[in-house]
């Protein structure tokens, strides 16, 4: 026989029972550990820059300073001035050369005999001072040949009889001009092979300025592509910056909230948290921002310095697009690439 229940008891009962599960929640939340509320201090700390100071960057200013400082391009414009100049020592081997000498000499022949009715008849006593010059001018022909057209002149003064033809003192004069043509009949012949090396110089100039434009080209790509990585990284810095600002904002409201009791402590926990995300994604922005600085610096040929300012990009990237005809486009490479024509000259 089942035993009789009263609606009153089992009322009592279910009273009971809720009473003790609120009591229990209520002693699960009155123990769990108060969150710690982040210090002023310590979020500046994580948004502070990491090193240096900034410095705004313009793409004309960067071009310009990469054009003195690059080091490929400095050493592209080395080797075209050596090219040059290897250019005008071939040319040299054409010059006009002017050659000239003096000589000064004197002579003394003893006397040998004496003429028995005249002793004082020297017949074969000699003495000369006698001082000569040369002068000559001198050049290779593009042919082959060479022509040279000369000068020669002596004063010769002096006493004896071989050289005045009767007793006593004389002086002579001498003047010679001459002109000497040499050619090759067979090797060596032709203005093809006397200008081969002029010719070869010419042609290593051309390729030094396509070498150095190639060069200005790669150099000028990788700056305008790091300096538009540095504006998106910088703008990227700018965004994060914003996000944890906003999210102090919202945590300063959401203790506003728990102070008057609208919200649980525990709340604030997931804010700060986002704020630790934020403040993490702007030091990972501003790291990229000092590696794109440092790439561009690079390129620019500056100076490595302990005290590194970062660059700021001042211009905006604007993309303007244009039609593109892919037909057009490579004949307009084939024709005009440095590296193709590079290729073609030599």
């Amino acid at each position: 026989m089942k035993k009789f229940v009263s609606p009153v008891r089992r009322f009592a009962a279910v009273v009971a029972a809720v009473a003790m599960i609120t009591s229990a929640d209520s002693v699960v939340f009155s123990q769990t550990a108060p969150v710690a509320k982040p210090s002023e201090e310590s979020t500046a700390a994580y948004t502070s820059v990491l090193m240096g100071t900034e410095s705004p960057v313009s793409v004309s200013q960067l071009l310009a300073e990469a054009v003195k400082g690059n080091p490929d391009l400095r050493r592209e414009g080395i080797a075209y001035e050596s090219a040059k100049a290897q250019v005008w020592a071939a040319k040299g081997q054409f010059d006009v050369t002017l050659l000239s000498d003096a000589t000064y000499s004197q002579t003394v022949t003893p006397q040998l005999q004496r003429n028995p009715v005249n002793m004082d008849d020297d017949l074969v006593r000699v003495t000369a001072k006698a001082i000569t010059g040369n002068l000559a001018v001198a050049r290779q022909l593009e042919t082959g040949g060479n022509i040279r057209v000369g000068l020669n002149a002596s004063d010769t003064s002096g006493s004896g009889v071989f050289l005045c033809g009767a007793l006593g003192d004389c002086r002579v004069y001498s003047t010679r001009m001459n002109l000497v043509f040499t050619h090759p009949l067979l090797r060596g012949f032709g203005n093809e092979v006397m200008t081969a090396n002029l010719r070869r110089r010419r042609i290593q100039v051309d390729l030094a300025a396509l070498n150095r434009q190639a060069r200005a080209l790669v150099v000028t790509r990788d700056l305008l592509m790091g300096y538009w990585e540095l504006a998106f990284a910088s703008r990227n810095l700018d965004i994060a910056k914003s996000a944890v600002a906003l999210a102090r904002k919202q945590l300063e409201a959401t203790r506003a909230q728990i102070d008057v009791g609208r919200l649980a402590p525990i709340d604030a926990a997931a804010v700060e948290r986002a704020i630790g995300d934020r403040t993490r994604e702007v030091v990972a922005a501003d790291q990229t921002v000092l590696f794109r600085s440092m790439d561009l610096a690079r390129l620019m040929g500056r100076k490595s310095e302990p005290s590194f300012n970062r660059m700021i990009a001042a211009d905006s990237p604007e993309a303007t697009p244009h039609p593109v005809d892919l037909g057009v486009e490579v004949n307009a490479a084939l024709a005009n690439n440095p590296q193709l024509k590079s290729l073609r000259g030599g």
